[in-house]
């Protein structure tokens, strides 16, 4: 289980996210105050008894996606081969929250880190939900000339906070670097090449 957790963090690092662990539900609100910048506009679907479970006191509260500049949210598994997560969709939960917010929190429990994407379909069976979101890394959208630009149809940042005893020495900034992680606090948009240097400067 450890390998695999480990694996997993490092290929979300290497897709530019950030990975946070924590041993247990009850360590959550202090990773999250260290993510979310006081007031940011936070939506929380309220699906799971983990998500309602969430107090997030110092931010402020949205009820529709579109409002939101963070979303946080449980997410259904993790993929140790490419650090993907995946985001299911049903009645009583959109996936829009994971794909409109400037950031994403995905909160993983991490006995639903698995290796492959096989094992996630082979999981959800023959009634599977009415949309799987496989989120790899912040949006990444590049132009003609082959210009990386990260968050223009989707999130800028990734988060991904795992939880569990084998999760807990688990944390550290992805790829963006501090200056990155503040940018994308404040909402602002940048390349793949400032991204790359943003350290340097």
């Amino acid at each position: 289980m450890r390998e695999r957790i480990e694996r997993f963090a490092g290929r979300v690092r290497d897709a530019g996210g950030s990975v946070h662990g924590v041993p247990d539900e009850g360590s959550l609100a202090q990773v999250l105050r260290e993510i979310l910048p006081e007031g940011a506009a936070v939506f929380v679907p309220k699906v799971t008894d983990l998500e309602r479970g969430l107090s997030l006191d110092w931010v402020r509260s949205v009820e529709d996606p579109k409002d939101a500049a963070v979303t946080v949210e449980e997410v259904e598994f993790g993929i140790a081969e490419t650090g993907t997560v995946v985001v299911t969709g049903r009645d009583d939960r959109p996936v829009t929250g994971s794909l409109l917010a400037e950031r994403h929190v995905a909160i993983l429990p991490e006995e639903r880190v698995v290796e492959t994407m096989e094992e996630v379909f082979r999981t959800l069976g023959e009634d599977p939900p009415a949309n799987v979101t496989f989120i790899t890394g912040p949006s990444r959208t590049a132009d003609i000339e082959l210009t990386l630009t990260i968050g223009v149809h989707g999130p800028s940042a990734l988060d991904v906070v795992l939880v569990g005893e084998n999760s807990a020495a688990i944390s550290g900034l992805g790829n963006m670097g501090e200056k990155g992680e503040e940018r994308v606090s404040k909402g602002e948009k940048y390349t793949q090449e400032e991204v790359s240097h943003e350290d340097e400067k």
